[in-house]
């Protein structure tokens, strides 16, 4: 990634913040200090030893240098998130590994030994106590974030939305707590977002459908000031430094059915809790629009909120009740005013999203068969009742598809900015 980041002329364009070792103590944030010993520990150990150690876990491999690489890892992430809060910096990529999604409390997973972004959420915290800030964490990868989910489901004050492959729970961590419905406990119901795909290969109709009708609606309404972590890492901080994205492939096709499953399954179990979610479908666009331009102005380093308009407020049913939930909006009103004018110049980057109309999907994407991880039971995308009737749903939305072709989707350059 480092190579890359290099290659493409992105390392010199940026500051680099010296990175430092985390503490037992600030591991201690996230992870029990008796596991946090046994880590430490492998220093010293033996090669059989660390052989034996690491068959205890899920996918790790140990050597004497693994806890002081994790230690870095973690402290490099603290030292972006200071250079962020003391204002030296606006933003920051952190380039690291060991990763840390998978890592829980008390025991490695998945190449991860300590938990990286957890870590950073928790030390945010502590850096802005008493004041105890408010995060969203957008795990952005195939495998779900178990160890993150975990650290973070009874907590409403940090939202963690996950978006990845779950094939009905067998792909890796293989785990039905990826599932949908796994909301959150507690006080932190409704803070825990799983878009987990099954079946088929998801493309960008399909993240697109997700961002627009899940991942926007849900971090706007909480709130929340994007700058979203390539190739994917290389493009965010290619963005992060003031590029222009790249261009998409237009038009784009229709959502994969399975992907418009997920969706509708997310919006159902997060419904209750997200008022966004249930906007009556003549408002629907206009608040998903204005979340998009949301997102682009975070991209290009603006922190502008647009509240709900008051037309769409009046509209909503009651909201399930979770607690108090602040936030400092005095100066929201002119600030969605001063912005409405820059939002009719960003009008080319929404036009076509309304064609991802997750109530058509396409039948013609390819499906495809994971692995199962230890023995795990081969996945299914629909029940065999569903399955049965698939032939015919295909025909109708291929029948309707070809009566309503899409609109074409704008790209984006720099020229629009």
């Amino acid at each position: 990634i480092f190579s890359k980041h290099q290659k493409l002329g992105l390392v010199d364009r940026c500051k680099r913040i010296p990175v430092r070792l985390a503490t037992e103590e600030e591991l201690a944030m996230c992870h029990r200090y008796g596991y946090t010993a046994l880590m430490g520990s492998t220093s010293l150990m033996k090669s059989r030893a660390l052989h034996r150690l690491s068959e205890d876990y899920n996918s790790i491999f140990l050597n004497n240098q693994s806890f002081t690489s994790a230690q870095l890892a973690v402290g490099g992430c603290f030292a972006a998130v200071d250079a962020i809060l003391s204002k030296e910096v606006s933003n920051a990529v952190a380039i690291v590994r060991p990763p840390g999604h998978h890592a829980e409390p008390d025991s490695a997973c998945g190449f991860c030994l300590f938990n990286t972004a957890a870590l950073a959420a928790r030390h945010a915290q502590k850096m802005t106590h008493p004041e105890k800030l408010r995060i969203l964490i957008l795990d952005w990868d195939v495998h779900h974030g178990n160890g993150t989910q975990h650290m973070f489901e009874d907590d409403d004050s940090v939202l963690y939305i996950s978006l990845h492959r779950y094939d009905n729970g067998v792909f890796f961590p293989s785990s039905e707590d990826g599932a949908p419905n796994r909301v959150g406990v507690g006080k932190g119901v409704g803070f825990n977002v799983n878009v987990a795909w099954s079946g088929g290969r998801m493309g960008d109709s399909d993240y697109l459908s997700a961002f627009h009708h899940v991942v926007m609606p849900i971090a706007t309404e909480g709130g929340y000031n994007l700058t979203s972590i390539s190739d994917s890492m290389t493009m965010c901080t290619s963005m992060l430094l003031g590029d222009p994205p790249p261009s998409l492939g237009t038009p784009l096709p229709h959502p994969h059915h399975c992907a418009v499953a997920t969706i509708n399954e997310v919006i159902r179990h997060h419904s209750p809790y997200w008022k966004s979610l249930r906007i009556q479908s003549k408002y629907r666009d206009l608040f998903l629009h204005r979340s998009l331009c949301l997102f682009v102005f975070c991209l290009f380093q603006c922190s502008l909120v647009f509240p709900v308009p008051a037309s769409v407020r009046t509209s909503l049913p009651a909201l399930k009740h979770r607690g108090k939930r602040s936030s400092k909006g005095k100066d929201r009103k002119s600030e969605a005013s001063s912005a409405d004018n820059t939002i009719d110049t960003l009008d080319h980057l929404t036009q076509g999203l309304a064609s991802l109309d997750i109530g058509q999907a396409s039948p013609n994407h390819s499906s495809v068969t994971s692995t199962p991880v230890r023995g795990s039971k081969a996945e299914v995308c629909l029940s065999q009742e569903d399955v049965k009737k698939e032939p015919k749903k295909a025909e109708s939305e291929q029948s309707q598809s070809e009566k309503n072709p899409q609109s074409p989707v704008s790209t984006f350059s720099r020229q629009h900015q």
